[in-house]
């Protein structure tokens, strides 16, 4: 039971995202949770649940444990795992509040589907996709990463520059090129103003 009237962590808003911090890092380790969101009471408070309501919840919820014959283990993962663009909060509210690399890994690892409707911001997530990728890649091979250093150095030191995934991504090319490397001050320097810039994309966070 979740009483959300009070927003207790500032950047994850419970009553919408309906998950906290301890349950991210249960999901870390395989931990399955299911809310239910009491959005206008508090914990302080005495709490009034709906009966027939949360009847009907648990009911859905014991349909939903495993050795339950209503759907198979796929259907229940692609249930449980597909963002559908477009309708709040989405793919774009939730990546406000957890790092771009959380979702480009669950989707590389097929944890996640990710469905946009057709159209630009399909186009956007197969190139932040794209360069997730190319990255992971270059993480492991100094010639791709050296490679890609140098494409990203060029693409966000021009108007309009670079967005957050691909200032993240350039970030973690530097980061790696300084531990396997004599450092550089240069690079160093680098980093820091990448570190400003991705605050600057999350002003309220």
């Amino acid at each position: 039971l979740v009483p959300a009237a009070t927003n207790y962590i500032p950047i994850m808003p419970v009553q919408r995202c309906a998950t906290t911090y301890g349950w991210k890092f249960a999901d870390s380790v395989g931990v399955r949770s299911l809310a239910y969101v009491l959005p206008e009471q508090a914990a302080t408070q005495n709490l009034h649940v709906p009966l027939e309501d949360f009847a009907a919840f648990l009911g859905k919820a014991a349909a939903d444990l495993p050795g339950s014959t209503d759907e198979t283990d796929e259907e229940k993962q692609a249930a449980a795992s597909t963002y559908t663009t477009g309708r709040g909060p989405d793919l774009r509210t939730d990546m406000m509040h957890y790092h771009p690399d959380h979702y480009f890994k669950a989707a590389s690892a097929g944890q996640l589907n990710i469905q946009h409707p057709p159209g630009e911001q399909a186009k956007k997530w197969q190139e932040q996709m794209g360069l997730f990728h190319s990255t992971e890649q270059a993480l492991q091979d100094a010639e791709t990463r050296a490679r890609l250093i140098v494409e990203l150095r060029s693409k966000c030191a021009v108007s309009p520059g670079c967005q957050e995934d691909a200032v993240i991504q350039f970030a973690k090319l530097l980061h790696r090129q300084q531990a396997v490397q004599a450092p550089s001050m240069t690079v160093a320097r680098e980093l820091e103003q990448l570190n400003r810039a991705l605050l600057s994309y999350r002003p309220n966070n």
